[in-house]
């Protein structure tokens, strides 16, 4: 319609209406996109398994976009679930690649959720290992190795356990 109320004729008239409709429609705000791509990259991160490449370049682009505004760390902690699934599967990578490493790093230096959550979990392993003793998982110290030989025989377990320092009493 024309300012008088009548209606313009043809693809002038369609145009400028298209025009008008696309300056009035305001774009995708470029922190909700951001977030989009956090989320979406920390949940392919933990559920792409078999691809050293891909998880490199995420676990190097989740950091620079956690990175890139002062509230960034927040953000990534809130649109992606630092549970147990993520935080494994960032260890795991940190072995092999420092993208992943540096971003544990960004995250417990900046997330106090995040570092709760490690702090949690690293508690929970220390608890479940047994320590000293019989059977348990620890490495053998070098005196122990010698003594244990490669028989593995009986006399063998018993200079281990006798080499081992003794158990704390149960409570």
């Amino acid at each position: 319609l024309a300012p008088s109320g009548a209606p313009t004729g043809g693809a002038a008239g369609a145009q400028q209406a298209l025009a008008q409709t696309l300056a009035a429609r305001a774009p995708a705000p470029t922190q909700r996109l951001g977030e989009w791509l956090m989320a979406s990259l920390g949940y392919l991160l933990v559920f792409v398994d078999d691809d050293a490449l891909f998880a490199a370049h995420s676990c190097s682009a989740l950091s620079r976009l956690a990175n890139a505004t002062p509230d960034g760390v927040a953000r990534l902690t809130e649109g992606v679930w630092m549970g147990l699934p993520m935080l494994e599967r960032l260890s795991m990578l940190a072995c092999q690649h420092t993208a992943a490493l540096e971003l544990l790093e960004t995250l417990a230096r900046h997330s106090a959720a995040a570092r709760s959550a490690m702090c949690s979990l690293a508690a929970a392993l220390v608890a479940a290992t047994p320590m000293g003793g019989v059977g348990s998982s620890r490495a053998l110290l070098p005196a122990e190795a010698e003594v244990v030989g490669g028989g593995g025989d009986e006399a063998g377990a018993e200079a281990v356990a006798a080499a081992a320092p003794p158990s704390p009493p149960p409570p």
